[in-house]
C-alpha cells in the first residue's frame, strides 16, 4: 500500500514528452488483446496455405532450381502483395480515425508532443509487424519448404531476405500512415499506396530505372519486373543482389516519417 502512494514524476521533455505512455497504449493494442493472435492465425492461412498448395502439388517437370527454390519465390512473391495490402489497411487507420474521432485532440490536450503521438504508432507497429507479420511467417515457410524438400537456406542469408521483406511492407505502412496524418481523405490514404503497389508493372515498362530507386523488386520476380529472381530471394538463396532498392526503400521510409511529423505538427483539430 505504501509503495502505491508514491508518485514517479515524467522527467521526459521536448518531443518525447508522452512517448511512454503512448507507446505502452500501442502495444497494448498489440499484445494486450487478440490482435496479434488475429494477425497471426490470418496470415498464416494466406501465406503459408498458398505456400503449401504449391509445395504439395504434383510437378511432372522440376522447375529450375528445385522445388525448394520455387517455395522460396512464392512465398516472398506473396507476402510481398498480401501484407503490404494489410499495413495499407492499418496505416490509414492509425492517425486518421483519432482525429475525426476527436480522440488525438483529447490525447493532445494533455502534456503530450505531436511527434511522441505519431512515433509511439510507428515504434508499437514495427514492432508487431516485424514479429507477427515477417519473422513468423518467415519461419513457418522456412520450417514448411525444409520439410517438404528436406533442403535448408542459410539462416543468416534467410534473416537477410526477411529484412528486406520487412522494409517492403514498412514502406507501405509509413506511406498509408503519411497520408493519414497529413490529410483526412481515407481515399488518399488507402487509394495511393495501393496505386503505388499495383502500378509497377506500368511503370517499369514505361521506365525500368524506377526498380532501383522503388520497393518492387525486393519480393517481386517474372516478366513483369524483369528479374529472374527478387532482391530477397536472392539473398536467401546467397546470390549477389543490387543494394540500391534497398537503400532507396530506406530512404522514402525516412522521408514518409519526416513529412508526417511535419505535417501532423502543423494540423489544427
Amino acid at each position: 500500500m505504501a509503495s502505491n502512494s508514491v508518485l514517479h514524476p515524467v522527467t521526459a521533455r521536448g518531443w518525447r514528452t508522452g512517448f511512454n505512455n503512448l507507446f505502452r497504449k500501442e502495444n497494448r493494442d498489440w499484445w494486450g488483446t487478440r490482435s496479434w493472435l488475429v494477425q497471426a492465425i490470418i496470415w498464416t492461412a494466406i501465406l503459408i496455405g498458398i505456400l503449401a498448395t504449391v509445395m504439395f502439388a504434383p510437378m511432372e517437370d522440376e522447375p529450375a532450381g528445385g522445388k525448394a527454390a520455387l517455395g522460396l519465390t512464392v512465398f516472398f512473391m506473396m507476402a510481398g502483395i498480401a501484407l503490404p495490402i494489410g499495413v495499407i489497411i492499418m496505416g490509414q487507420e492509425e492517425v486518421l480515425d483519432e482525429k475525426r474521432s476527436g480522440t488525438a485532440a483529447w490525447i493532445l490536450s494533455k502534456p503530450v508532443s505531436r511527434i511522441a503521438f505519431v512515433l509511439a504508432k510507428i515504434s508499437a507497429n514495427a514492432i508487431g509487424i516485424l514479429l507477427i507479420m515477417v519473422l513468423l511467417e518467415g519461419a513457418l515457410a522456412y520450417g514448411l519448404i525444409a520439410a517438404v524438400t528436406g533442403k535448408t537456406f542459410p539462416v543468416l542469408s534467410y534473416l537477410g531476405a526477411l529484412g528486406v521483406l520487412y522494409l517492403e511492407v514498412m514502406f507501405y505502412f509509413l506511406l498509408s500512415l503519411m497520408f493519414s496524418a497529413a490529410s483526412n481523405s481515407r481515399g488518399a490514404a488507402i487509394g495511393i499506396p495501393m496505386a503505388v503497389l499495383f502500378s509497377y508493372q506500368f511503370i517499369v515498362g514505361i521506365a525500368p530505372w524506377t526498380l532501383q530507386v522503388m520497393p518492387w523488386s525486393l519480393t517481386n520476380t517474372g516478366s513483369s519486373s524483369g528479374l529472374a529472381n527478387s532482391v530477397a530471394t536472392a539473398l536467401a538463396q546467397g546470390q549477389a543482389a543490387s543494394v540500391l532498392p534497398i537503400i532507396a526503400t530506406l530512404l522514402w521510409c525516412v522521408l514518409f516519417v519526416v513529412i508526417a511529423l511535419w505535417r501532423f505538427n502543423r494540423d489544427e483539430f
